[in-house]
Formats: structure tokens, C-alpha cells, sequence
């Protein structure tokens, strides 16, 4: 009797402490959650324009973070990102991307020293379904820069890899978007 007591014990201990875990990539705290969490009214602003502006059927926004530090005139440290918001601090630049295919990247810096990736993809039927999700993200070289008059700054990461759920590993890569604040010739400000 006293051994299934324990083991009924141990069982229920076990069941609580496996269902109070959060899912990191699901439930994730601003400012890492969607491509506008976290950031000013203005930067949102622009953000959500921007899925407006390159409208498609997007798959869920996913985040990816890492801890190293932007380089020098806003080079992106290379290699894959982990998954979720892990990288910590108050959000203190935001940089937007276009993929050819509408897709957008939004680079957010954070104060602790690391940044996000935020990714929101469209679909395309027989490539990327509507239930996918990005799985894994790796970057292979990249910058990012103000934009004068812009809450906003620019992205351009090249040959990027993005793996999707029930689609493989997808090669991409961004380019600056056009936000509303700009100018159609905008000037650049280095880091």
C-alpha cells in the first residue's frame, strides 16, 4: 500500500509540473511574440503596414533570438538562431525586410546586448501550407541601418535559410521594404 501511495504521489507531481511548461515558441513574451509586439505605437504602425503593403495568406509569425551582439555598421552575427524570445532586454531599434515572395523579417535590437528575428512568411499552395510553421532559421550575412525621418530601419540579410514544417529548408533572402515614412530615394544612417 505505502508503495503505490508514493508512486501515485510521484505520478502526480510529475503531471503538474510537465503541464505548468510553456511552449517558449508559442507563448513568448512581448517583445518577441508577433512582428509588432514590444515596440512603439509608431514602430507598430509601420510594422502592421507592412503586411498590408505585401499582402499574401501568412503562416503564424515565428521568432527566433540570439545573444550576440550586432557588429560594427550593423553587421548580423552569422549562424543559426534559436528559437524563441531568449535573448532579454527592452527593445532599443527595429529593421524591416522583403523578401521577393513578400515575405518580411523584423530585426529587433535589444537593450541586453542580443536581438530577435521575427519572420512572417506567406503561403504558397504546394510549398508552404497554411498550418506550417518556420522550425529553424539560420543567417548568413546581412546588415541593418537606420533611415532618416523612419522609427523603422532596413534589413538586407542574403541567403538566409529558413526551415519549414511540412516544407523543407527554404533558401531567402530580404531586401529593404518601403515604408510609409520614406522618401521614394531614401538616405541611410550607419549604426
Amino acid at each position: 500500500m505505502k508503495t503505490k501511495t508514493i508512486i501515485l504521489v510521484a505520478m502526480t507531481l510529475l503531471l503538474v509540473s510537465c503541464s505548468s511548461k510553456k511552449n517558449t515558441v508559442n507563448s513568448l513574451s512581448s517583445p518577441y511574440s508577433t512582428i509588432s509586439a514590444g515596440v512603439s505605437g509608431t514602430q507598430a504602425n509601420e510594422l502592421n503596414q507592412l503586411k498590408s503593403q505585401y499582402q499574401c495568406q501568412r503562416i503564424a509569425d515565428t521568432t527566433f533570438s540570439s545573444n550576440q551582439a550586432i557588429g560594427g555598421n550593423g553587421a548580423l552575427p552569422t549562424g543559426a538562431l534559436q528559437a524563441g524570445g531568449y535573448a532579454t532586454g527592452s527593445v532599443t531599434g527595429v529593421f524591416a525586410g522583403v523578401s521577393a515572395y513578400g515575405d518580411l523579417i523584423v530585426i529587433k535590437t535589444l537593450s541586453g546586448g542580443g536581438f530577435t528575428a521575427t519572420l512572417s512568411f506567406c503561403h504558397y499552395p504546394y510549398w508552404i501550407n497554411a498550418s506550417s510553421t518556420v522550425t529553424a532559421f539560420m543567417l548568413q550575412s546581412g546588415t541593418i541601418a537606420n533611415v532618416s525621418g523612419c522609427s523603422v530601419g532596413r534589413v538586407i540579410a542574403n541567403n538566409t535559410q529558413a526551415a519549414i514544417s511540412n516544407s523543407g529548408t527554404i533558401p531567402t533572402s530580404f531586401g529593404p521594404v518601403q515604408l510609409s515614412c520614406q522618401s521614394s530615394q531614401y538616405p541611410l544612417q550607419q549604426l
